[in-house]
C-alpha cells in the first residue's frame, strides 16, 4: 500500500507479476509501491472478487489496495 514501508524485491515481484500476468504492460517495475501499482492491485482484487475479497467480507467492487493473505495467495 502507498506509503508503507514496503520491501522493494516484494514490490517488483508483485510488479512484474502484474505486468507480465496481467497484463498491466504499462507499470513500471522500479519497487517503488506508486499509485500505478496502487491502481492496478486495486484492478487485481476486482477481477478475482470471490477469491480476494469476498472472503473479507468486501463486495466485488470494493478493493482494498493491501497485498495481503488473499492477494498474495493468488499472486502465487
Amino acid at each position: 500500500m502507498i506509503d508503507l514501508h514496503n520491501n522493494p524485491v516484494e514490490v517488483i515481484n508483485l510488479q512484474k507479476f502484474l505486468k507480465e500476468n496481467e497484463n498491466f504492460a504499462n507499470l513500471q517495475v522500479n519497487g517503488v509501491f506508486d499509485q500505478a501499482t496502487n491502481d492496478a492491485v486495486d484492478i487485481f482484487q476486482m477481477r478475482y472478487p470471490t477469491d480476494i475479497l469476498s472472503p473479507w467480507g468486501y463486495a466485488y467492487n470494493h478493493p482494498t489496495s493491501y497485498v495481503y493473505i488473499t492477494t498474495k495467495k493468488k499472486v502465487n
